[in-house]
């Protein structure tokens, strides 16, 4: 899945709806853009080695990381959970 062009827009977030988050991670294009994954018990991972680079399990702590980065894609799991905080629309936001 080329995600590419919503990048280039600016999109600050995509949603994709799956049962199967691990295969839809490993298929989404985002060249030349750094790519991370995401999730509540392990925090910020590498994308493709899986090395934890920041131990934030917290999503708001986790939107704000992706907010100190540049031309970065933060893959988040389950993050529906959470979106209904004001904070973090915020973050999102910003």
């Amino acid at each position: 899945m080329d995600i590419s062009n919503y990048l280039k827009a600016g999109y600050p977030m995509l949603y994709i709806e799956t049962l199967e988050p691990l295969r839809a991670i490993a298929s989404i294009k985002t060249a030349p853009w750094e790519s991370y994954c995401w999730d509540c018990l392990r925090g910020v991972a590498d994308r493709d080695t899986g090395k934890i680079i920041e131990d934030v399990a917290d999503p708001l702590g986790a939107a704000k990381w992706l907010g100190s980065q540049n031309d970065t894609v933060l893959m988040v799991q389950n993050f529906h959970h959470f979106i209904t905080s004001v904070e973090i629309i915020q973050e999102i936001q910003n």
